[in-house]
């Protein structure tokens, strides 16, 4: 039996890193899509919908309405901030959503990396140049 000794020269590691996605990276598509993540937050699970991510101090944000944690029950549907950092396991679902008007993105100017559009509708509940649909 005999072993052998190989060295192989090839390109070191720094020229060609893959670098991970990150939280950003995830979150981004689905706010623009509109539809629902579902994360854990400081190891519980959550289900959010994400309206927009910004950065302040340093530190990037999502804006999101939770409507699910598994560590205590919602009662209420408003936005908050969380720390994308303390977020983990997200995955993006196929839910949409209907954005809310709760949702002010002039409150987190001109920090606002991605945020979700919100869609007006008429006084007939129409949402206007929403075009025809085509049998």
């Amino acid at each position: 039996m005999s072993m052998g000794i190989g060295i192989g020269i090839g390109l070191p590691f720094t020229q060609n890193p893959v670098v991970p996605p990150t939280n950003a990276d995830f979150l981004t598509p689905a706010i623009l899509g509109r539809f629902r993540v579902k994360a854990r937050h400081n190891g519980k699970r959550v289900v959010m919908e994400p309206y927009a991510l910004y950065r302040s101090n340093g530190t990037t944000f999502l804006n999101a309405v939770v409507i699910y944690a598994e560590a205590k029950r919602v009662r209420k549907f408003k936005p908050q901030d969380f720390d994308i950092s303390t977020l983990s396991e997200i995955t993006v679902t196929e839910d949409p959503f209907f954005p809310n008007w709760a949702f002010n993105p002039d409150t987190i100017l001109p920090q606002i990396i991605v945020a979700v559009e919100l869609i007006e509708y008429g006084q007939d509940g129409q949402q206007p140049n929403a075009g025809s649909l085509v049998s």
